[in-house]
């Protein structure tokens, strides 16, 4: 499938999902859990665009279909959200999990991740994307900065076009994420320009 400027939806099955991860296994994976594509543009496009563009596999996995053309021009595949079991029960290694705050918020589930996937020597790190850190975590978050690299700025903008929202303005180079595992701020940040 494509979108209307020619980019290429990735909307992923988990066997799809599953060949990439055993075909790449030493590839650094990060998964976006978000109620909507819009939503984790607006949150953490710029740092998808420079995670996928640093040479690791970005998936999103989104609560409701929609705006998916704007998560592949940042170069991420798509997942339905009900997939995440599946996903984490596969021998894979996930390097980060990234949940949008309203999401936490409003899936029992959803909240119930974190706990599960901080247990052994393999991790995740994870992180929350929005306006603010979830309510019952904001005591044991760290806030942390990613600047986001000039093609991420570039490419973010076009995303937020393609979903009809605002685009970025030039000075906007910064995202935050609020860190469960209290990383140093550059922690966050793999690529920059």
């Amino acid at each position: 499938m494509t979108a209307e400027h020619g980019a290429r939806i990735d909307h992923y099955s988990v066997a799809q999902w599953r060949e990439l991860a055993r075909r790449y296994p030493q590839r650094k994976r990060a998964l976006i859990l978000s109620s909507t594509a819009s939503a984790a543009v607006h949150g953490l496009g710029g740092w998808l665009f420079d995670q996928n563009s640093a040479g690791w596999d970005v998936t999103v996995l989104v609560g409701s279909r929609g705006d998916e053309p704007a998560l592949a021009i940042l170069g991420a595949h798509v997942l339905d959200i009900d997939a995440i079991d599946d996903i984490r029960t596969t021998e894979a290694t996930v390097t980060t999990v990234a949940i949008g705050s309203t999401l936490y918020t409003d899936d029992a589930h959803v909240r119930a991740l974190p706990e599960a996937d901080t247990r052994g020597p393999d991790q995740a790190r994870t992180l929350f994307f929005g306006y603010a850190p979830p309510a019952d975590l904001a005591d044991t978050v760290t806030a942390t900065t990613h600047r986001i690299s000039i093609a991420a700025r570039a490419f973010k903008a076009q995303a937020l076009k393609s979903i009809g929202g605002p685009t970025i303005e030039p000075a906007a180079t910064v995202e935050t994420a609020w860190d469960r595992d209290r990383q140093p701020l550059d922690a966050f940040s793999v690529a920059t320009g």
